[in-house]
């Protein structure tokens, strides 16, 4: 497996104009196009987020591209036995059990899913409520106390787009009923860890408990027979 990172896209970024090839999954989009103009036959394939592809935009109908089966790859880990491996192995006497943490920590991350997907449609490009701050738990039932109409508030009162509100608005009644009922097409991968780690830090409310130590134990706790069964593996594996 390569990089996208380690190829030179510099010789054809007049080519990809239309592309931000910043961006990591454009990078392999365009990779596909060219293997595909080129008829280059290699056995290669481009693994990208599924993301908003499908919802404000079209899937890429290219034979070298593999999407992920949900909205990211961090949705396969969105599982009783990723989630509860975590819990139990990497927090000591956590007092809620997995089917509620994944549940409440699945309805924040679809609140944001939904604003990045506002940000995106009206390529706004302006920055994010911390997650820290928007976040509120409470310890003894592990409910979060967040809504879509407050969180979208703070949102366009921090990014001043009092403006569009109405539009924004609009938008939001329009898209919320075309998505899927299943979380994992709802959530965006950085956001899902981030937010499983302040539902944690703010239960236990451990000072050295650090962000970075957490996603490297979320990531290294992979068991993968457990990836076994979704389609983007068997792909990939046979």
């Amino acid at each position: 497996m390569k990089e996208v990172n380690d190829i030179d896209f510099l010789s054809v970024k007049e080519q990809f104009m239309d592309l931000d090839l910043k961006s990591n999954k454009n990078k392999l989009i365009a990779l596909s196009i060219l293997l595909t103009q080129n008829n280059i036959s290699l056995n290669v394939k481009c693994l990208i987020d599924r993301d908003f592809d499908g919802i404000l935009t079209e899937i890429q109908n290219d034979p070298h591209i593999l999407y992920t089966d949900y909205s990211c790859m961090e949705s396969y880990l969105c599982s009783i036995n990723h989630i509860g491996k975590i819990l139990k192995l990497g927090i000591r006497n956590f007092p809620h059990n997995t089917e509620l943490v994944i549940k409440e920590v699945s309805k924040v991350a679809y609140i944001f899913f939904i604003v990045r997907l506002i940000n995106e449609h009206f390529q706004f490009k302006c920055s994010y409520p911390k997650v820290e701050s928007s976040l509120q738990v409470d310890k003894k039932t592990g409910i979060c106390n967040i809504s879509i109409d407050n969180y979208l508030n703070n949102f366009i009162a921090i990014n001043k787009l009092f403006k569009y509100k109405t539009e924004i608005l609009d938008f939001l009644k329009e898209i919320t009923n075309k998505l899927p009922a299943d979380m994992r097409f709802n959530m965006n991968g950085h956001d899902f860890v981030c937010i499983l780690f302040h539902y944690i830090n703010k239960i236990k409310n451990t000072v050295n408990y650090k962000y970075e130590n957490f996603e490297r134990t979320f990531y290294l706790s992979i068991q993968p027979n457990h990836l076994d069964e979704y389609e983007l593996f068997k792909k990939i594996t046979t």
